[in-house]
């Protein structure tokens, strides 16, 4: 497993309203800018890398099938994804790190 550490500058955050897994869904900037290490784990089976991941920090893992997962902090972001993966799951996995926890 290879992590691939990137230094991103966000020049904008998002909160993110009625979210719903759309694509296309508008996500409105309301915060401001912040630095963070976004790192990559690219794994054979994500599913259980998070599962594994999630457990590790403390959250008690998933108990589902999921595609991609991110555990972060105010300066970093750790995105869990499969070695084959698509561009709406990084997306997704991104937008957690930008804005945390939004569809509770």
């Amino acid at each position: 497993m290879k992590a691939i550490l990137v230094a991103v500058l966000a020049s904008m955050s998002f909160t993110v309203f009625a979210y719903d897994d759309n694509p296309k869904a508008p996500v409105r900037i309301t915060s401001p800018n912040k630095t963070m290490t976004v790192s990559f784990r690219f794994e054979n089976n994500p599913t259980q890398a998070c599962e594994r991941e999630s457990r590790r920090v403390g959250n008690g893992g998933f108990g589902f099938a999921v595609q991609g997962c991110s555990f972060w902090t105010d300066t970093s972001c750790t995105i869990i994804v499969g070695k084959t993966t698509t561009q709406h799951t990084l997306g997704h996995e991104i937008l957690h790190c930008i804005s945390g926890s939004w569809h509770d």
